[in-house]
């Protein structure tokens, strides 16, 4: 399990790796509980670093499910440090994409990235808080219960918040099961 100390150590490592490998800088989008860990959203561990993609110069997140994987140069340094720390196979992955296959990005969620500079190779931008209300409602409509539900009250979202989440949620690609599950949901958020 990783907590704050454990993410910025394997994330110090992994820039110290790119830069022994003199590997191209490299800028992820990190969300859940990495991200709110980092944020001081939550205080808990974690079990992995969940990316959603790479921010391109234009400021643009490039989506990894459209690359499919990270890329070479990135999956080894990534191995690497595994080997390194003794860390899980998938200690850093790309586990949103699971959820996120078909979705959309909430309009404006570039201009409301937390920016940190691990090194000379490495930058993450971390998911705000409105937006992690918007993937952790996702995340939690996909599974019956989860640590998402544990999180969205944690991050106590307003009725305005959770409204314009449940608006986002509904237009990704979302089962009838997602749809009685977010329900549920919002339901013990005493949103309904």
């Amino acid at each position: 399990m990783l907590d704050i100390d454990k993410i910025e150590i394997a994330l110090k490592s992994l820039n110290e790796t790119l830069e022994h490998d003199k590997a191209p800088n490299t800028e992820l989008v990190v969300c859940g509980g990495a991200a709110l860990n980092v944020m001081g959203l939550v205080k808990r561990t974690t079990r992995d670093i969940d990316v959603i993609g790479i921010l391109e110069m234009n400021g643009e997140i490039v989506r990894l499910a459209m690359l499919r994987e990270f890329p070479i140069y990135l999956l080894q340094a990534i191995k690497d440090v595994k080997n390194t720390l003794g860390l899980p196979e998938d200690w850093i992955n790309l586990g949103p994409e699971k959820t996120l296959d078909y979705a959309f990005l909430p309009t404006g969620i570039e201009t409301r990235l937390k920016r940190i500079v691990y090194g000379e190779k490495l930058t993450i931008f971390y998911l705000s808080r409105i937006d992690q209300i918007y993937f952790k409602l996702l995340a939690a409509s996909a599974m019956e219960v989860s640590h998402h539900l544990d999180d969205l009250k944690v991050l106590n979202p307003t009725v305005g918040e959770l409204g314009e989440a449940v608006k986002w949620v509904l237009t990704q690609s979302i089962t009838d099961e997602k749809k009685m599950n977010l329900k549920t949901i919002l339901e013990q958020l005493s949103y309904v």
